[in-house]
C-alpha cells in the first residue's frame, strides 16, 4: 500500500507534507485491525515498513475515533461520518496545525429515510437505522474487533507484498 500525504499536520514551521501519510486501516494493509488500545509493540509491527520521516498516521477501518502515540508516531483515527460506534453524528478530523477529533450533528431521521427511499439495498432502512443512530456501542465495537487485531497470534506479512512508504 502507498501511503499518501496529508498536508498540514504535524510539528509548527515544518512543512507537512513529508512528515504525514494516511491509510485505509493500517498503512500496510486495508483490512488490518489496530486498535487504540493495541499493544505498543502490535503498533510498531504495523509501521515496520513505514519512512521514519512520517510522523503522523491517520487510519480508518474500526470508525472509532482516537488519537494516540504508537511507536514514536502520532496516530489519528477520526471516526466515521455516516457508522460511528457510541454516539451519533458525523465524526471526523480537523487536521492542522494539531489535531482535533469533532462530531457534527446530523438530522438522523431525514438521513435514514433518505438512503431509505434512494438505496437499491433491500435492508437499506433497517441499516440507516442501526448504523446512523449509533445502536453498535464501543463495546459492541471492541468485541467485534479485538478478534480479528492480532493479539496473540504471530506477525501478518504485508497484504500484496508490497511495503508502506
Amino acid at each position: 500500500m502507498v501511503l499518501t500525504p496529508v498536508i498540514g499536520v504535524g510539528v509548527r514551521g515544518t512543512p507537512g507534507r513529508e512528515h504525514q501519510a494516511g491509510a485505509g486501516a493500517t498503512p500496510r494493509d486495508d483490512e488490518e485491525v489496530v486498535l487504540v488500545d493495541s499493544d505498543v509493540k502490535r503498533w510498531a509491527e504495523v509501521f515496520a515498513d513505514v519512512d521514519p520521516a512520517v510522523t503522523t498516521i491517520v487510519c480508518g477501518h474500526t470508525h472509532m475515533p482516537f488519537t494516540r502515540l504508537a511507536a514514536g508516531r502520532l496516530v489519528v483515527n477520526p471516526g466515521s461520518v455516516g457508522m460511528p460506534y457510541g454516539r451519533a453524528g458525523a465524526h471526523w478530523a480537523l487536521l492542522g496545525p494539531g489535531v482535533e477529533l469533532r462530531r457534527t450533528l446530523l438530522d438522523v431521521e431525514a438521513a435514514a429515510a433518505r438512503i431509505a427511499t434512494d438505496s437499491t439495498f433491500e435492508q437499506a432502512a433497517a441499516w440507516a437505522d442501526y448504523c446512523l443512530n449509533a445502536r453498535c456501542t464501543e463495546e459492541d465495537a471492541f468485541a467485534i474487533f479485538v478478534p480479528h487485531e492480532g493479539r496473540d497470534k504471530p506477525a501478518r506479512p504485508a497484504r500484496g507484498g508490497g511495503t508502506a512508504r
